[in-house]
């Protein structure tokens, strides 16, 4: 198994492959994959591992804007992290996390993302957040507690992922966060 991990923006990929991430994603996500989801993964940065011309594993790194403590910065929010299912356990994820990671400390003053998979995150240096998330929609600011548990973040100010501390990301289709 040789694989080749590519670095790539949404502009560069054929639409043979965008459709093989789609399917990718649906594949590795049991089908719960949505077109919020995919949409939310869609113009910044994607690291694809490839296998030959097959792509069998992907993650995107997107600028957001989101305000911490009443400050805007430009975070990069990692979207559409997976693996297809017959080639998890093998190392491709780690691969492309790695990268993403690296990407994202080298671009942004914070990086962040959801998921449920606290510890595989944790050990490319992802932190569990701890501060309050909110959702500002269109001028309408409304605490989204229970997103809270799955944000993850890396950063190195560390004063800005603290309780209380409050988080707010811009209302978009789908998970907000």
């Amino acid at each position: 198994m040789t694989i080749m991990y590519r670095t790539a923006s949404d502009h560069q990929l054929t639409a043979t492959q965008h459709q093989a991430i789609r399917t990718l994603l649906d594949e590795a996500f049991a089908d719960e994959f949505s077109d919020e989801d995919n949409d939310h993964a869609a113009g910044g940065v994607r690291v694809i591992a490839m296998d030959g011309a097959q792509i069998v594993g992907h993650a995107a790194l997107i600028a957001r804007t989101i305000t911490i403590a009443g400050t805007p910065y430009r975070v990069g929010y990692v979207e559409g992290v997976a693996v297809v299912p017959a080639r998890q356990g093998q190392g491709i994820g780690a691969q492309i996390m790695r990268q993403i990671t690296d990407m994202a400390q080298r671009d942004f003053v914070v990086a962040m993302l959801s998921t449920g998979e606290h510890d595989f995150y944790a050990k490319f240096g992802w932190q569990r957040f701890v501060s309050e998330s909110f959702v500002d929609n269109h001028g309408t600011i409304s605490r989204t507690a229970a997103e809270d548990e799955g944000l993850m973040l890396i950063t190195s100010l560390s004063h800005l992922n603290q309780p209380g501390v409050a988080w707010v990301c811009d209302w978009r289709t789908g998970d907000v966060w």
